[in-house]
Parts: C-alpha cells; sequence; structure tokens
C-alpha cells in the first residue's frame, strides 16, 4: 500500500491505495492468543457485546452484520465468505454500508496463527477517499478495545483517541 506506514508500538493503521488501485484501510494487531480464541471474540454475541456494544455478527455466508455507533451513526452488511481458523488461519469478509455514505465498501478481517498466539490484520477495502480518515480512527478505537477485551481488561479508555493519534488519521502528511 502506498500510504502513512503503520507503527506497530502505536497500533496505527495504514491508509492509501491498495494494489488493487482502491482507496484502503489497514491493521495488523498481534494477540497472544490462538486464532480461535481471538475468532470467538469476533462472532460470538456475548463477547462481541462485551466490547463492541450494539453490534452483531451473523457468522454464516449472507449473515447479517451491524456495527451501532449511536448518534455516531451506524454500517450494515452481509457476511461475504468466512472460515473459521480450526486448523490455523481465519477470515470473515463482508460488506460495510455506512449511513450517508453511497458507496458500499468491504471489510476483511484475517487471523493468522504466529509462534506466540495471532496476528489479526484488517483490511477495509474500496473505502470513499473522503470518509476514510474518520473511518481509520474509528477502527482504530475498535481493535484497541477487541486488544482490550481479550486481555481481560475495561475498554473504556479504547474508545478516546489522544491527540497525537487523532492528528495522525487528520493529517495529510
Amino acid at each position: 500500500m502506498t500510504s502513512k506506514s503503520d507503527d506497530p508500538g502505536l497500533h496505527r493503521g495504514s491508509l492509501g491505495i491498495g494494489k488493487d488501485g482502491s482507496f484502503q484501510i489497514h491493521f495488523e494487531r498481534h494477540f497472544p492468543f490462538s486464532p480461535s480464541v481471538v475468532w470467538q471474540w469476533l462472532v460470538d454475541p456475548d463477547k462481541l457485546s462485551k466490547w463492541l456494544p450494539g453490534s452483531t455478527i451473523s457468522p454464516l455466508v449472507g449473515g447479517q452484520v451491524l456495527y451501532d455507533f449511536g448518534d455516531e451513526g451506524q454500517a450494515t452488511g452481509d457476511v461475504i465468505s468466512l472460515q473459521a481458523p480450526t486448523t490455523g488461519a481465519g477470515h470473515l469478509e463482508h460488506s460495510w454500508n455506512w449511513d450517508g455514505v453511497p458507496t458500499p465498501s468491504i471489510v476483511k478481517w484475517e487471523i493468522q496463527p504466529t509462534a506466540d498466539g495471532s496476528r489479526l490484520s484488517l483490511n477495509h477495502r474500496e473505502v470513499p477517499r473522503e470518509p476514510a480518515r474518520e473511518f481509520g480512527m474509528g477502527w482504530h478505537m475498535i481493535l484497541d478495545s477487541l486488544q482490550l477485551a481479550v486481555s481481560g481488561s475495561a475498554v473504556d479508555e479504547a474508545w478516546n483517541l489522544d491527540e497525537e493519534t487523532i492528528a495522525y488519521y487528520v493529517n495529510d502528511d
């Protein structure tokens, strides 16, 4: 991707043009847990409600996806493909339709085993350029919340970005 690079120390994502020519948002996060544990936090309704309240992901092809952020808006979609990480890697791909954005986009969560846990990659592609920076900040907070929840910590702090992180997504440099 041609973009701002990811800073693993701060868990920042990258925004830019992907190999397919579309504007994309990309994140990678490490978890000291197996892919199957991380997967359960994505698809189990009880676990999902602990780190992303008001959201649902029906883990079957054609299943409904809802991200409800209250006054901030909501995204809906349908599961396009999925593979539980029963023997290693797994993925969940779904459409993303945000209130007020006329063009749908695609979100893909991929979980890969690592020597000491797993790596979760999130790629949001075919994103209209204008809302991409706000979506990037949103994904940053969502992934922070997931990491805290999987680790057994309270997720409240995930929803408050510091000024440096906000500037990273807002500035053009």
